[in-house]
Parts: structure tokens; sequence; C-alpha cells
């Protein structure tokens, strides 16, 4: 598991946030404040998920884990859900990062929601 962020991760996370409904706003200006975006959810609690760049999705199973939850109870089946599910059982963190965003790229590209 990678403790840097690149902007592969940030790429990532971008994608991910989207996926978990999230939407990128922007607060305007705040003296001191050195990223003026954050995401955001209205219905969601936290409304405020983080500042942009600051996303842990590619870090952390706490932030991973509520992602394969979702993608799970989307009740889609096939490879992708299946390689899912493997690299849950191998405990692979980095595998199932990338199982989750290999997910979310078929869904986009499939336009499921």
């Amino acid at each position: 598991m990678s403790t840097t962020y690149n902007k592969s991760d940030h790429e990532g996370n971008a994608k991910i946030a989207k996926f978990m409904e999230y939407e990128l706003k922007d607060r305007g200006f705040q003296p001191g404040v050195p990223d003026h975006k954050y995401w955001s959810n209205e219905d969601r609690v936290p409304k405020i998920l983080c500042e942009e760049g600051f996303t842990r999705y590619h870090l952390s199973w706490d932030w991973l884990i509520p992602v394969v939850e979702k993608c799970f109870n989307t009740n889609k089946t096939g490879m992708l859900y299946l390689l899912l599910q493997a690299s849950l059982l191998s405990w692979n963190f980095d595998r199932v990062h990338a199982a989750v965003l290999e997910i979310i790229k078929y869904d986009k590209e499939n336009n499921y929601k």
C-alpha cells in the first residue's frame, strides 16, 4: 500500500468519490485556506467528506470498505465482481482498490448508476 499521494491516486479517489455520489464543490476564496474545493453530498453525513486532495480511498480500509459494499449492493454479477470477491479474500488492499476502480470504470462506460 502506497503512503504517498500522486496524480494517479488523486484521479482514482475522485472517481471513487463520484461513484459514492459526492460532488466537488467550491467554497470560494478564503484567506489562509490553500484549497477551496471539497467533496460534499448534501444527503449524507458528513456533508463535507473531505478537502479535495485529502481523500484516503487509496490508503484506508475505513474509506474503501463502504465503496466495496456499494459495489456489491448494485446487484450486478460478472467477472469484475468475482475479481472483487477474490481480492477481498486475499486481504490485499491494493488488489481490492484496483478491483473497485475497474468496477467503477466499467459502470461508467456502461452508464450504470
